[in-house]
């Protein structure tokens, strides 16, 4: 495939790969050994060797499924079972579910095989179905393959297929773009190492301009009365001491632009046109716009020839575009597609919003490009979920997403029933389908409120058919919609949750099987294999989701890893680039508010809560030196960082810890990351430090942080080598009081 299975994500994806052939192959098998064994007194000696060889190959892809070749052999299996009715003996029983097996297999053919080929095998399980089924043979249940002469069943699989190649090929992209800026992040962060020694001028400097700072904001937040000509004069030396600074004192556009401006080709050849506007930029946004603009400007000159660059920026308080002009030879498509182009005018801008665009001047002389960002960054904007259980869901979904949106058809057939529950019955069917392609092409997780309600609609269908007559000759277009709304259910249930299960699938299974018994007796079968089939797809559901929903966690918790790694080195890196991109828009923003103060504003809540933000941010990173501090230390400056960035205050203690840089286990972090993202009108506070023989971290969190995180009052939880307690007092039932947790980890001496 030419796919690499070294790196996370990519990794992630070929684990959840990997469960969906072996369950649903597994499946299929077992769902026709089932059918093969009630029959096993009527089939031929033939037939039995065909079920009990490719039982034997989907064991053996089973058994080896570590091993990427031994997926083949599971394919093999099934593949052997949906060729062998070619040579059926003459009267022999029914019992190959052809159609159901036909799509399993289409479905992880897909994933097998290479874009083009992948493809290919969409419409070559289609084509395979539709050879084998041509000659009608006799063993074969016929299922949906009796309606309408089997060609609706065919296209099932076709659009399954071809659901399925859409949703594994997109991940695929997505998977190969996120490994990719791992990559590139690794690489910023070894950069980041050979300029370290320059956090020495950050950490003589920085430290007494900002401590100003944090002088100023607990003035602000205690002072009854705020003396605001005393602010305003505290301000103006903090400015004017920032002078000194090589850096940009701007969380600004204006800011950003100068910043790039001091690079080494720019200061030669770029030059800004006309007026900057001056946009207040999240730190976030300022450092993508700093470096996109740079990146730009050495493109032009190292790559185009440029002799001159022009910059314009015009916007406004949400949004900024930056138009980046030069009279160079442009640039060559390879250039265009190297890793400073991909990370940096492309993942980075993205990260925070952002879009980049390039052309060719008209006239064939130079190049223009021009980058529109959010002043807010993307944390203002909507997004797509794009949590580790949506992917494996995803996958699972597609192709039954792409079997309703055509078997849908069936529903027509219902037309010829009698009754007036036959219109409604069509109604809801189409209706349930409907939902069912819309969930998984939205991908997003349904609340109960939503996924209960259309689930319902579907799951009445087989209760609408009661109480009319129903032919022989009609119970292949009824079991098929019995079918087709299961499906639907299963999507449903998939984006849901257990309460849709929990509600819907017993009302349609209960229908089913009532509907069933008023057939007739020699014609229920088709409905009881369309239940099975049906209900065959959940577990297949829930396997793979769990299944994939652990790797992918696997592969985040290795990106938030690489994440820590280059917090703790470009902490190291440089004076200039250290405090521009994790202090500088902090302190910028703190002035920014104290200024308003000394203006007049009123210091209501919201002004407190902001001024504890960045309060809380500035401490942390004045306290914590990478260069000497260990994981206790480092992780409380991620905790208080990531708090920051979503908007919530810490009220941050001192921070200190012995040097030992072992990482903690991935589950204290995530109860540590939870504690801190509950909501609460209380800031948590936090406080690290060392006895010497342990390091310590602790946090005051209320009732709802403890929850989410999963912890209880007077609860001990040890994991690995590092304990968690929790203190004890059990009378409040309060959810904003207050709670104290300790980690604590003996301190290595290696």
């Amino acid at each position: 495939m030419g796919i690499a299975t070294g790196d996370p994500e990519m990794g992630a994806l070929l684990s959840t790969r990997r469960w969906l052939v072996l369950v649903a192959m597994g499946a299929a098998w077992l769902l026709t050994a089932a059918f093969g064994a009630a029959t096993w007194q009527r089939t031929s000696a033939s037939e039995h060797a065909v079920l009990l060889v490719s039982g034997l190959l989907v064991l053996a892809g089973i058994l080896m499924s570590g091993r990427p070749w031994a997926l083949w052999l599971a394919v093999g299996g099934i593949g052997l079972l949906i060729v062998a009715p070619a040579a059926s003996p003459a009267g022999s029983p029914t019992w190959i579910p052809l159609g159901t097996m036909a799509g399993y297999l289409t479905f992880v053919s897909v994933t097998l095989f290479s874009r083009v080929w992948g493809l290919a095998m969409a419409v070559a399980g289609a084509t395979v179905l539709a050879l084998v089924w041509r000659g009608r043979p006799a063993n074969v249940i016929p299922g949906g393959l009796a309606a309408m002469g089997g060609w609706v069943q065919i296209g099932v699989v076709l659009f399954g297929g071809l659901a399925m190649w859409l949703a594994w090929n997109g991940l695929v992209r997505e998977a190969q773009t996120a490994d990719e800026r791992l990559r590139e992040l690794d690489r910023q962060t070894a950069d980041a190492i050979a300029v370290q020694e320059r956090a020495r001028l950050w950490r003589e400097t920085g430290s007494r301009l900002h401590e100003l700072v944090l002088n100023s904001i607990r003035y602000v937040m205690q002072a009854r009365d705020v003396d605001r000509d005393r602010l305003a004069g505290e301000l103006a030396l903090e400015v004017a001491g920032r002078e000194h600074l090589d850096v940009d004192s701007r969380a600004s556009v204006a800011g950003a632009i100068e910043a790039a401006l001091r690079g080494d080709e720019a200061g030669q050849s770029a030059r800004v046109v006309g007026t900057v506007p001056d946009i207040q930029l999240s730190d976030d946004v300022l450092e993508a716009v700093r470096a996109a603009v740079l990146e730009l400007i050495r493109n032009s000159v190292r790559h185009g020839q440029a002799t001159e660059v022009h910059i314009e920026v015009v916007g406004n308080d949400d949004t900024v575009e930056i138009r980046v002009a030069d009279n160079g030879r442009g640039i060559s498509p390879a250039s265009r597609s190297g890793v400073g182009t991909a990370s940096v005018l492309g993942a980075a801008l993205a990260d925070v919003g952002g879009t980049w665009q390039s052309e060719a001047v008209p006239s064939g002389h130079g190049y223009r490009s021009t980058i529109r960002v959010s002043a807010r960054g993307a944390s203002a904007q909507s997004s797509v979920t794009d949590q580790p259980f949506d992917k494996g869901r995803l996958l699972v979904t597609a192709p039954l997403a792409g079997t309703v949106a055509v078997g849908a058809i069936y529903f027509a057939g219902l037309a010829e029933l009698p009754g007036i529950g036959r219109d409604i019955a069509i109604v809801a069917g189409v209706f349930g389908s409907a939902a069912a392609v819309w969930t998984v092409a939205r991908r997003r997780r349904l609340s109960p409120a939503i996924s209960v309600p259309l689930a319902l609609v579907p799951a009445l269908v087989p209760w609408l058919l009661l109480g009319g007559s129903v032919a022989c000759f009609e119970s292949g277009s009824v079991s098929r919609s019995i079918n087709i709304a299961g499906f639907s259910i299963m999507i449903l249930v998939a984006w849901g949750g257990w309460w849709t299960a929990a509600v819907a699938l017993p009302v349609w299974a209960l229908g089913a099987v009532v509907l069933a018994a008023q057939l007739p007796a020699g014609c229920r079968g088709f409905l009881l294999v369309a239940l099975v089939n049906s209900v065959l797809a959940l577990p297949v559901i829930l396997a793979i989701t769990s299944a994939g929903a652990r790797a992918y966690q696997v592969a985040q918790d290795q990106n938030r890893r690489a994440s820590q790694r280059e917090i703790a080195e470009r902490s190291r890196a440089s004076a200039a680039v250290d405090i521009s991109t994790q202090l500088e828009g902090t302190v910028a923003e703190a002035i920014r508010l104290l200024g308003t103060v000394a203006a007049g504003a009123e210091v209501d809540a919201g002004m407190r809560r902001d001024l504890e933000r960045v309060d809380g941010r500035i401490r942390a990173g004045i306290q914590v030196d990478p260069q000497s501090d260990g994981a206790f230390a480092v992780l409380a400056k991620s905790l208080v960082d990531d708090a920051s960035r979503s908007g919530r205050s810490v009220n941050v203690r001192s921070i200190t810890a012995s040097t030992d840089g072992r990482d903690l286990p991935l589950p204290v972090e995530r109860i540590l990351y939870r504690l801190l993202a509950a909501p609460g009108d209380t800031a948590p506070v936090i406080q690290a430090f060392s006895d010497g023989e342990e390091d310590h971290l602790s946090l005051v969190v209320t009732r709802t942080g403890l929850r989410d995180a999963g912890l209880l009052p007077g609860e001990t939880r040890v994991v690995d080598d590092v304990s968690i307690e929790v203190d004890d007092d059990l009378a409040s039932g309060d959810a904003d009081h207050e709670y104290a947790v300790l980690v604590s980890r003996r301190v290595s001496r290696e």
